[in-house]
């Protein structure tokens, strides 16, 4: 991507007569101006993804027919880190929200792993190669994580997912 804006700030420079001095004036300039505008897009990938999950978590709760009081939001459940810490609720809330993420249903395991790893590869694009490689394979460790039921089983897969990235030193979201 940088290489990119690096082509169109040359082609732009050549197209009109700068003298040398006004051409790394004004890259001195744009450099700042672009990285701050690459830091603001990525936060706002992060933000879109958010608000996407709390639109899930809502359709969630309302197909589940769960009450406020009944769930725990998921920065409440952030800091679990065994199976036994998520109620029956979040578990299967936990499920219906990431099996919207992905578009596919978790009672096939294998199937949603496999449309986890497409989105991964879809939307993971943005990301430098190294995390890409690092969120593939903490993906990868924790594709035969099996509970008693398809909801114990994401959140198994969730937690082998958050604790691979915390090891990795990766902030999970």
């Amino acid at each position: 991507m940088t290489k990119n804006i690096k082509y169109h700030l040359n082609f732009v420079f050549e197209m009109h007569s700068f003298s040398a001095f006004e051409v790394n004036k004004m890259r001195f300039v744009a450099a700042p101006v672009l990285l701050l505008l690459l830091v603001c897009f990525a936060n706002a990938d992060v933000n879109e993804w958010r608000r996407k999950m709390a639109g899930y978590q809502d359709a969630c709760v309302k197909e589940l027919n769960l009450a406020e009081g009944q769930f725990k939001t998921f920065e409440e459940t952030k800091p679990f880190t065994t199976l036994e810490e998520f109620s029956v609720n979040d578990r299967c809330l936990m499920k219906c929200v990431m099996e919207k993420e992905v578009g596919q249903t978790a009672d096939d395991f294998d199937k949603f792993f496999e449309k986890r790893i497409q989105l991964l590869d879809r939307f993971g694009s943005k990301k430098s190669p190294e995390i890409r490689k690092t969120l593939k394979d903490s993906l990868e460790a924790c594709k035969d994580q099996r509970g008693e039921n398809a909801c114990d089983t994401i959140v198994k897969f969730h937690l082998c997912k958050k604790a691979n990235l915390d090891k990795a030193g990766m902030r999970f979201h």
